[in-house]
């Protein structure tokens, strides 16, 4: 199966029922309660500490600024909204860290895959389960309509796995040539309205 951005729309399982839900089909109760109950439905408010380091070259400068990456803090409060949109088929992923601008993104299935956009990029990501974590595997991107070059996903790694009792994401891009773009971590707690 090609990793080519095209969009495949599957039926929405139910609604209020997270896209990683859909993806990881059966293999859904394999996931660690902490990061199944991030995924159990939507929405969801996750509350908790992030650390950011953003990096130094102008063009990783450049591109954070293109795709509205945080600024960098150390053990700032983080809020994560997770919305579904288009009748469940999408979702809308926003993160406030401290009291920068939003950082938004937009997902939805495309066959096997989960496609993010975020600003002026759309990346393609392979769901694999590690442990009853999630790791996010880029398999194509693009820029601005741009495909890039395979060697630009190697330095792509995120993961959503638990420390103790709570929800624990990990997100790096590194650029060949640019170098570090941006580096997150954080501990949250799904908020039960």
């Amino acid at each position: 199966m090609s990793s080519e951005l095209t969009v495949v729309a599957p039926e929405c399982e139910s609604a209020g029922s997270s896209l990683c839900r859909q993806v990881l089909a059966t293999e859904w109760p394999l996931l660690a309660a902490a990061v199944r109950a991030v995924h159990e439905r939507r929405p969801v408010t996750l509350v908790g500490v992030a650390s950011v380091v953003r990096g130094s070259t102008w063009l990783a400068r450049l591109f954070g600024w293109a795709t509205g990456l945080p600024p960098e803090q150390h053990n700032g409060p983080v809020t994560v909204l997770l919305e579904a949109t288009h009748a469940g088929t999408r979702e809308r992923w926003t993160r406030y860290f401290g009291t920068a601008r939003p950082m938004r993104s937009t997902l939805r299935p495309a066959a096997d895959y989960i496609d993010e956009t975020i600003g002026v990029t759309r990346l393609r990501f392979k769901y694999s389960l590690e442990g009853g974590a999630i790791r996010w595997t880029a398999v194509a991107g693009r820029t601005l309509g741009v495909r890039w070059p395979d060697s630009w996903l190697k330095g792509i790694d995120a993961s959503e796995t638990i420390r103790g009792n709570q929800y624990y994401f990990n997100v790096r891009a590194a650029l060949p040539v640019v170098g570090l773009v941006v580096h997150y971590v954080g501990a949250v707690d799904v908020v039960v309205p």
